[in-house]
């Protein structure tokens, strides 16, 4: 995935729009834009501010990989997943999956609460 995207995705996870972005890096709204349509990208500063207000690393943003299970479980289920790599007792298999939607559940919450911070204080700034 090209920078770009994962900006996209990112602010798309956390329900950050590009003008409070703007406001939060200093930036003029074309920049940014550009940013998000891969017409340009960012100096390593920018960068790292645009890495703190989207709550990820910049080794993230410049990986040009998904990470590998992710990507994998974009595809199949999880259970078909645990079943490939050779877990098929089903006592095993019953623990792997209710761990996974605790994981779920854990992740969605997390960026629920990530996403109120950010929104709080984008609201605080704009005050201020």
């Amino acid at each position: 995935m090209k920078l770009y995207e994962k900006l996209q995705k990112r602010a798309a996870e956390l329900n950050i729009k590009q003008v409070d972005l703007c406001k939060a890096l200093n930036i003029p709204k074309s920049t940014l834009n550009g940013y998000f349509r891969g017409a340009r990208e960012p100096d390593i500063e920018t960068l790292k501010l645009l890495a703190q207000e989207l709550n990820t690393t910049t080794d993230s943003l410049l990986s040009e990989e998904n990470e590998p299970i992710t990507a994998l479980l974009d595809t199949i289920t999880p259970m078909e997943f645990f079943i490939q790599q050779g877990i098929t007792n089903p006592d095993h298999l019953a623990s792997l999956l209710n761990l996974v939607d605790l994981m779920k559940a854990d992740a969605e919450a997390d960026r629920a609460i990530r996403g109120d911070y950010i929104k709080k204080e984008s609201s605080s700034k704009q005050a201020n």
